[in-house]
């Protein structure tokens, strides 16, 4: 493996898929994690703002919490 944090092509390590919720109130930024985050393979959740995602936390659970 790489020093980055994807395996490499033809690697045949398991790589587990993470629920993330990420809280963040400017649009333009949340969106670009997500999309990062379903590149590597992840499945990202939004709240744009804590009282959601604590919502989002008391009903779903998550893998990982972005707070941006």
């Amino acid at each position: 493996m790489s020093d980055n944090l994807m395996p490499e092509s033809g690697s045949v390590e398991s790589v587990r898929t993470m629920h993330v919720l990420i809280i963040e109130d400017n649009d333009a930024l949340a969106v670009r994690i997500g999309t990062y985050l379903e590149e590597a393979g992840d499945e990202p959740d939004f709240a744009y703002d804590g009282r959601l995602g604590l919502r989002l936390c008391e009903i779903n659970q998550y893998d990982a919490i972005v707070l941006a």
